[in-house]
């Protein structure tokens, strides 16, 4: 809130800012609760449809202001255009995220999933592992987990994960 309070005299002359910047103020109005002002200067000043990355922004920002189902509109629409695998497996980790919150793990497993498919990625395979838990898949979970910890063992949340688990 406090960086808000210094930011938005400078992002009231919307002329003058760069789209950088305006998403830099918006994501700072997201997190300020002051989702719909962050939402609306984002549409119009920070160029979110020009490209892939501004897509993936915006979806991002609806995930973050807890509009889950614009969210995952967005990012399904991400994934019938966007041509990249990294791009892809963005929104498929961010998809994948939005269901576990929902408490939709066979969703959320579905979608990380793919995200793997597309290239390997330790963050991927926690969540892989927490879905796998949640389902009650502690044996896979475990698996997943130790994975992870083989390919990087200082790996903290794959030690703290495992722990909860033995």
């Amino acid at each position: 809130s406090e960086i808000y309070d210094m930011l938005k005299n400078y992002a009231a002359d919307g002329e003058k800012i760069s789209s950088a910047n305006a998403r830099f103020f918006s994501i700072i109005c997201i997190k300020a609760d002051r989702v719909d002002e962050g939402l609306a200067f984002l549409q119009a000043k920070g160029d979110v449809e020009s490209n892939v990355k501004g897509r993936l922004l915006w979806a991002k920002a609806l995930r973050d202001a807890m509009k889950n189902t614009e969210a995952i509109i967005a990012f399904q629409k991400i994934l019938k255009s966007a041509e990249d695998s990294v791009s892809q497996r963005i929104a498929y980790s961010n998809l994948g995220r939005i269901y576990y919150d929902q408490r939709l793990y066979k969703e959320s497993l579905e979608q990380y999933t793919a995200a793997l498919a597309l290239g390997d990625d330790l963050n991927c395979r926690l969540w892989l592992g927490k879905n796998y838990m949640a389902l009650g898949e502690k044996d896979k979970a475990k698996t997943v987990w130790t994975e992870v910890l083989n390919a990087d063992s200082s790996n903290e949340e794959a030690k703290k994960l495992l722990g909860m688990i033995q």
